[in-house]
């Protein structure tokens, strides 16, 4: 059987025109969807890009920040206080000697069982640190930098009032020298106490600084970034007052009996011991001594990253070594008050140098200034 064909107009065909225009639909359709698509992705990556853009700014921002502020920093005066904690100190060395002994003694004097010379008190001589620890507080002002060069040189000046916490050091020391008393559990077959026995006996001669010390350093600042960080190198001269307590103090005691008496005290004999035996010699004086001194000194400050609102914080370390004008000796004369011509020579000499190094954290702003202009 034979099939007709059938022939028909693509132009005019209602089924070929639906065929075409679902698939001009489908094409629309698909090609809409690449659209939105690329849309999508141009606009998340657009998105991406503005995200990465805006953390990089916002990190150059701050780095930008940090470096505005610390750059800003040298452009302007600068006023700081801190707390300031370290060590002072100098050497010294003294020497006591006695004349003769004139009053009265025991004939009987023997110094291998205890007795002493001829002399008030034995010739002495030594040597030893005088050292103080320092807690106080410190002030300082910086101008701005005046050229713009490396390191940025600027002028300081700073203040340090700081109050000396310590002991006496013995500069020569022999002995006890404390209130005279005799030991206990004399044997009692002794004829006598011998004069090295008696409790309370010596010599000394010590030096303690003392009071409020006042230090002051004017130099210039060079600053150094490190990084982020700031570090400053600020050699100054330095000038300082301290007031040293310089004491002395001879204690002797001289046996006059040659045996201590008996005594008898319910049916019981027994030798009676007192300080009665001896003559009891004191001698002593103290003087308070203020020295001035200048010298070179050396700070290295760290600029952290810490704030406390306005206030920079920084971490300071400092050396100082000055060189002590003036009279450098403390010399004196003490006498026996019933006996003159029983005497004693104190002299003491300090170190021409004295040194400190301390260290504390400093709070530092920038005030506007602007008034002065």
């Amino acid at each position: 059987m034979k099939h007709a064909a059938i022939v028909t107009n693509p132009l005019t065909d209602p089924v070929t025109n639906l065929n075409r225009r679902s698939v001009h639909r489908v094409v629309a359709r698909s090609s809409e969807r690449n659209t939105q698509r690329r849309d999508w992705l141009r606009r998340w990556a657009a998105s991406l890009v503005a995200s990465l853009l805006t953390m990089s700014m916002a990190g150059v921002a701050r780095a930008e920040s940090a470096r505005e502020r610390l750059d800003g920093e040298l452009e302007k005066w600068l006023l700081s206080a801190g707390v300031e904690v370290g060590l002072s100190g100098t050497s010294a060395e003294a020497k006591a000697t006695g004349t003769l002994l004139t009053g009265d003694r025991a004939t009987n004097i023997n110094q291998l069982l205890g007795d002493e010379g001829v002399t008030v008190i034995a010739p002495l001589r030594d040597e030893a640190d005088v050292l103080s620890a320092l807690l106080g507080v410190n002030f300082g002002v910086m101008t701005p930098a005046p050229f713009d060069i490396p390191s940025h040189p600027r002028l300081f000046f700073d203040v340090s009032i700081l109050p000396a916490l310590t002991l006496e050091s013995s500069i020569v020391r022999e002995g006890d020298p404390e209130a005279f008393r005799l030991p206990p559990d004399i044997p009692g077959r002794a004829a006598f106490v011998a004069e090295r026995l008696v409790l309370g006996r010596g010599t000394k001669i010590t030096s303690q600084q003392q009071g409020v010390q006042f230090h002051a350093g004017l130099g210039v600042a060079f600053t150094f970034d490190l990084g982020e960080s700031r570090v400053r190198i600020k050699p100054s001269l330095h000038y300082s007052r301290t007031e040293n307590k310089v004491s002395a103090t001879a204690n002797r005691a001289v046996r006059t009996l040659n045996e201590d008496p008996f005594v008898t005290v319910g049916g019981r004999t027994a030798r009676f011991r007192s300080l009665d035996s001896f003559r009891l010699i004191s001698i002593g004086d103290s003087f308070t001594e203020v020295y001035h001194a200048a010298g070179p000194a050396l700070e290295i400050e760290y600029v952290t990253q810490e704030a406390l609102g306005p206030f920079a914080v920084s971490l300071f370390i400092k050396g100082v070594a000055s060189h002590i004008f003036g009279d450098l000796k403390t010399e004196f004369v003490g006498s026996n008050p019933l006996i003159p011509e029983e005497t004693v020579r104190f002299k003491l000499k300090n170190d021409p140098w004295s040194y400190m190094a301390t260290a504390g954290i400093r709070l530092s702003f920038t005030p506007d200034f602007n008034f002065l202009r």
